[in-house]
């Protein structure tokens, strides 16, 4: 245990964060099956581009 914890507002105890990770690479492959592989142009903008 911490010596001196540093006190949370309003008397909390805990924090909670709930992600969700939405792998590029998967979407490609769900879609495009045993040809994703030569989809490069696809992958890069998938994994790298910004939507706008």
């Amino acid at each position: 245990m911490i010596d001196n914890p540093v006190p949370w507002p309003g008397g909390k105890k805990v924090a909670v964060a709930i992600t969700f990770d939405i792998d590029a690479d998967s979407i490609l492959h769900t879609d495009a099956g045993a040809r994703a592989h030569r989809m490069v142009a696809t992958h890069s903008m998938l994994r790298y581009d910004r939507i706008r």
